[in-house]
This record gives structure tokens, sequence and C-alpha cells, in this order.
């Protein structure tokens, strides 16, 4: 027989869930449908060989930015207690790790440029990496 302080409990975590879930589902199709607004953008702008050099550098930036999180925000939302000192730490982490993907993606860009054949590349991937700043 259950009590009802576990029910209460169980019933709190459920709802919990699916607002979590609800709240990531939208995050996710928006963050999609802002990528395929832009996409639309730049194909209507663009001529197709620019459009190339474009989704080229992208998938660069694409790959070096799955590192930038380092899981930090994740950390804080669990963390029950999150002092001042810990916030910070985290703010300059991330601020660091940006200034160091940007430096990296600067230094690969003449690599990629020279793979490719396509010198522009270079400097469409160093202007891409001030996002991370």
């Amino acid at each position: 027989m259950k009590t009802p302080f576990i029910e209460d409990n169980n019933s709190g975590l459920k709802s919990k869930v699916i607002k979590g879930t609800t709240w990531t589902f939208f995050s996710q199709i928006s963050d999609q449908g802002l990528s395929l607004v832009i996409t639309i953008i730049l194909v209507r702008i663009l001529d197709p060989s620019d459009f190339g050099i474009v989704a080229l550098s992208v998938v660069f930036v694409g790959f070096v930015e799955l590192f930038q999180s380092l899981g930090m925000g994740s950390a804080i939302i669990q963390k029950q207690d999150v002092g001042d000192d810990y916030l910070s730490t985290s703010f300059w982490a991330g601020i660091f790790t940006g200034i160091c993907i940007a430096v990296i993606l600067i230094i690969i860009s003449p690599f990629a440029a020279s793979f490719y054949k396509k010198e522009i590349l270079k400097y469409v991937i160093i202007v891409l990496s001030t996002g991370f700043l």
C-alpha cells in the first residue's frame, strides 16, 4: 500500500519531468527552425559555390562547438547550492574555452583552405570563429 507522501512525491517528479521535456522539446524545435530559416535566407542570397564554402566552414565550426560548454550549464542546474565562486569559475572557464576555441579555429583555417583548395574558406572560418568570443 502506498502512502500519500510517496504518491505526492512521484506526481511532483512526473510533473517536473514533463515540464523539463516540454522545454527541451521546444528549445530544440526553435533551434532547428531558426537554422532552417537562416539556411533558406543564405540559399537565396548566395551563389551555389559561395553557399558551399559557408557549408564547409560550418562543418568545422560545428565540430569544434561540441567542446564549448564542457557541461558547466548542466552542473550549475543540478547543483543545489550554487555559490558566487562556483558561478564565477564557470563564467571564466566559459570565456577561456571560447577564446581557446576561436584560436584553434584560426590556426586550423589555413589548413582547411589548403585541403579544399579554397583560399576564401580560411577567412570565412576566421569570421565564424569570432562567435566563440
